[in-house]
């Protein structure tokens, strides 16, 4: 989303944003791997993704669209399962104790 920064605030201006919480995201999730409470607040920052992918249809054009299309639903769907499924980060208390 860096490298497209310009041209996807160019369109709607307010998506800047939503780059500074991907970047403050991603900077938690780094710091994260010593503590689980940053690690799960870098999540809250990393919903932004989603909304900034839509926007990426304005960086293509009209011939590569459909790829483009493609390509977004196959990282959603793979991110979702990434996320709920394989690493299991669902629920109000994702860190619970197992008895």
């Amino acid at each position: 989303f860096l490298l497209f920064n310009k041209r996807i605030t160019k369109h709607r201006a307010h998506d800047g944003l939503y780059v500074f919480m991907i970047i403050i995201g991603t900077i938690l999730s780094f710091t994260g791997m010593f503590n689980v409470y940053l690690k799960r607040t870098a999540i809250y920052f990393n919903y932004p993704d989603f909304i900034l992918l839509t926007q990426l249809k304005y960086v293509f054009d009209l011939k590569s669209r459909g790829a483009f299309y493609v390509l977004a639903t196959v990282y959603s769907l793979f991110m979702f399962i990434l996320t709920y499924y394989i690493l299991g980060q669902t629920g109000i208390f994702p860190y619970q104790y197992l008895s």
